[in-house]
């Protein structure tokens, strides 16, 4: 097995050295045929349009795109362009026909790769700060055509920073690595806009996206600015019904610092109501609302019954995971929701 990989990679090295070799007996073929774009675009909001199949970013499709795409797959050659960017044939895999589609092109005529969405664009380039600065505002703030009850945001129920270093509770997982992530929902939905418009459709109660919005543009501009390059791992969590029945063994104090930490966001300080949730603590609104499965059934299964979530049980409020407020927690929470008097946090 070591011989045939040393015989393959010796191979490849000279298949690597021929090609650069004829580089310069190419430039006898049409320059329409090695030359597809002279120069990188311009979009109308600015932002330049990259090169699907430019592997080397020079701004033009040629030969050395093919080389380059040859060296970084099967010699360990460094690749600066993003995937997208590289993935000439545009079926989402970075492999051997890649290199073949752009050679293919060049040399045979065939169709040129796949232009990039506005999506891929934004995020294969360097951030405009003026879009990045937009997308801040974006993620904090909320949709004013929400049609629900409560308005979100965003920043509602995520946050942007690794989770380890979130400091505050949130139903919903960090975005700081989120359009790195190969697929969203439990691989139910397949990129970031997709998984975006199920909480603009879901929670927000809003119309959905684009992958032309100027909104979601600058969303991605923002999010490209936090993210590190390396992909993200599929994010995984269940959902699943309390697993707790009956009255609450909870520690009230404890769960008073809990309810500020993480409820506190929709329903405010002492559970006394915002734009995004109903006062909850007092004065007390119903005697359904205090009785502790309700609270747990609340919490870990809000939402729409015909979400690509499966299992919610209706409600705008968003679910809980496990993984983002467990079942301890959520038993000092419901202690502390069913005080007569809201008790004095630590």
């Amino acid at each position: 097995m070591r011989n045939l990989r040393s015989f393959v990679r010796a191979r490849l090295r000279a298949l690597h050295a021929a090609l650069a070799a004829i580089v310069p007996a190419m430039l006898i073929v049409p320059a329409m045929l090695i030359v597809i774009a002279a120069t990188r675009l311009t979009a109308q909001d600015g932002t330049r349009e990259l090169l699907r199949g430019d592997a080397d970013l020079n701004g033009r499709l040629e030969l050395t795109d093919a080389i380059t795409l040859l060296t970084f797959l099967f010699l360990g050659g460094d690749l600066r362009a993003c995937d997208a960017i590289a993935d000439a044939t545009g079926n989402g895999a970075l492999d051997l026909t890649d290199a073949v589609f752009v050679l293919n092109h060049l040399f045979l005529g065939t169709p040129a790769p796949p232009a990039l969405s506005g999506f891929q664009n934004r995020v294969c380039q360097d951030s405009d700060p003026v879009a990045v600065e937009e997308g801040r505002e974006v993620y904090a703030r909320i949709d004013a055509d929400g049609q629900g009850e409560f308005a979100f945001a965003c920043g509602s129920c995520h946050d942007v920073v690794p989770a380890a270093e979130q400091t505050m509770l949130r139903p919903g997982n960090t975005l700081f690595d989120a359009i790195r992530r190969p697929s969203f929902k439990r691989g139910r939905i397949a990129n970031f806009l997709g998984a975006a418009n199920v909480c603009r459709s879901d929670w927000m109660l809003t119309t959905e996206w684009t992958d032309e919005s100027a909104d979601f543009l600058d969303l991605v501009s923002y999010l490209h600015s936090l993210t590190p390059v390396a992909p993200a791992p599929v994010y995984v969590f269940e959902i699943s019904p309390p697993s707790v029945e009956g009255p609450s063994a909870g520690d009230p104090v404890v769960g008073c610092e809990l309810f500020h930490n993480s409820c506190v966001a929709c329903h405010g300080p002492d559970g006394s109501g915002t734009p995004r949730g109903p006062q909850l603590i007092f004065p007390k609104l119903g005697e359904a609302l205090y009785e502790p499965d309700f609270i747990r059934a609340k919490v870990r299964l809000s939402g729409p019954t015909d979400s690509v979530y499966v299992g919610l049980e209706g409600g705008q409020m968003p679910f809980w995971t496990a993984d983002q407020l467990s079942d301890e927690q959520i038993e000092n929470i419901v202690a502390y929701l069913m005080q007569p008097v809201p008790p004095v946090c630590p």
